[in-house]
């Protein structure tokens, strides 16, 4: 069994209190998240699907593919409007990007880009990730 992996944020000064720290929780989600930007999955998808600004767009679809594969290999048994509590006590920043916090993550986000990737076509999305 592997040990949770904790990244420790210093917020004021080197004191350690709970006023100063704070601790999220990374475990294996930091190599699947390397993996996908490894991969280029993020900006593969960004590329095929455009992300409307218009209606307040913050998450690309790129990221809410890979959030919802963090999610998924999250061992969290549990529908797409639970993904924002999911990742609360996640690093997001570094999971997804410092633009991105958890409270982007709700289910009407990633339910736009599931609608998104269906209207190009899913397995044309995905046939084109190679």
């Amino acid at each position: 069994m592997i040990a949770p992996i904790f990244i420790l944020v210093f917020l004021k000064d080197m004191s350690l209190n709970s006023d100063t720290v704070s601790s999220e929780q990374l475990g294996h989600l930091g190599l699947v998240a390397a993996t996908i930007r490894d991969l280029g999955i993020i900006e593969k998808i960004d590329a095929r699907l455009d992300l409307n600004d218009r209606k307040g767009g913050i998450v690309s679809h790129g990221r809410r593919v890979a959030a919802m594969v963090l999610n998924g290999l999250g061992f969290m048994n549990s529908r797409l409007s639970m993904t924002t509590h999911f990742f609360q006590d996640k690093p997001v920043a570094q999971l997804l990007g410092a633009e991105i916090g958890a409270e982007h993550l709700n289910d009407d986000c990633l339910g736009r880009g599931l609608d998104k990737i269906a209207a190009y076509g899913t397995t044309n999305c995905i046939l084109k990730l190679h």
